[in-house]
């Protein structure tokens, strides 16, 4: 009944009416709307406003009004309440092109462009990228299997320690005699050992005051990070030669196990990607400290003389250093972007 009315009306040229909806329909190509529609919707000599707020953005509201008495046609009150229906539906129908049209102008000019999600997982087998990390893991835990079976090798799972042991205090550290360290500077091990360094952990007056032969002086974590850890200072030149590390303080107590786990901690953070991979795998603890060396090997010190870090002539240096020690650049940073996320 609504299609025979419209096309009476659009026969009849003594009616010049052209919906503003079919501008409408022009634009969208949406065949749902019947340019009868704004026509029905009025009753008796009331004017036409558009109630959409979608409608009246986009200029499809009429600001004219007009009366029925403008049309030649008496309506029934059936296809009135059917034609009601219709534009509630166009309403809706156009309010959802709208929202659409947005969301795409939203995307359009997002500069972040969002990953769509794919329609399937891929399988096990077309995703090397899995494998790959498997292959890690498997490679992980083999290497700690090794080790663990096996505390003879050195921290990189490879080869067994060059340098006789014995037992000490810290059972994850491996300590060596003074006898043995003196074997070493007397060259007695050039054919498995290619380079060592002694790393001396006492604080700066104790150092003066006597140390071994060819050691260095690093007793805070940042002077381990600034000479061993940036630019490492040895490496492995040959397949069959090793390149050790000597960590020592005043008894191998306290400062020198505290920096030699220091090190190791912060080469298995640099070698993280390559693990069980290290700068320095094989490390020893100078059992006794450096006076035990002094007492057993006088004659490898220089000075040969022996200063304890208790002396009565170094308390003030004694607690300067000491608060050195215990501070790290590396924990500040740390702690200071932990109260910026927080």
């Amino acid at each position: 009944m609504a299609s025979l009315l419209a096309k009476k009306l659009f026969d009849d040229d003594s009616f010049n009416f052209r919906s503003p909806l079919k501008q409408y329909d022009d634009a969208e190509e949406d065949n749902s709307f019947s340019p009868m529609m704004d026509y029905f919707s009025t009753k008796g000599s009331s004017s036409f406003v558009a109630e959409d707020e979608d409608s009246r953005d986009s200029g499809i509201g009429l600001d004219d009004s007009f009366s029925n008495d403008d049309c030649p046609l008496s309506l029934p009150s059936r296809p009135f309440v059917q034609l009601n229906k219709v534009c509630e539906e166009g309403k809706i129908h156009s309010q959802n092109i709208r929202k659409r049209s947005r969301s795409q102008s939203d995307q359009d000019d997002s500069p972040v462009q969002k990953r769509k999600r794919p329609d399937a997982i891929p399988e096990p087998s077309k995703c090397p990228l899995r494998l790959s990390n498997l292959h890690s893991e498997h490679e992980i835990k083999t290497a700690l299997d090794r080790v663990s079976e096996n505390p003879d090798l050195i921290s990189d799972g490879s080869v067994a320690y060059c340098l006789p042991t014995v037992p000490g205090k810290h059972q994850d550290l491996k300590s060596i005699t003074p006898e043995t360290l003196a074997r070493l500077q007397k060259h007695e091990f050039d054919d498995i050992v290619d380079e060592f360094l002694i790393v001396d952990c006492r604080y700066p007056y104790e150092f003066q005051g006597g140390h071994i032969k060819g050691a260095v002086n690093y007793y805070t974590k940042d002077s381990i990070v600034e000479n061993l850890i940036s630019k490492p200072v040895i490496t492995r030149s040959s397949a069959t030669k090793r390149s050790i590390l000597i960590f020592h303080c005043e008894f191998s107590s306290q400062r020198g196990p505290k920096m030699s786990r220091f090190l190791r901690s912060q080469d298995r953070q640099m070698n993280k990607d390559r693990y069980p991979q290290l700068c320095y795998p094989e490390i020893y603890l100078l059992h006794g400290g450096y006076k035990n060396f002094f007492e057993k090997e006088k004659e490898l010190c220089t000075p040969q003389t022996y200063l304890p870090m208790h002396h009565e002539d170094f308390k003030k240096d004694m607690r300067t250093f000491r608060c050195q020690s215990k501070s790290w650049a590396g924990e500040k940073k740390s702690r200071s972007a932990l109260r910026l996320f927080l």
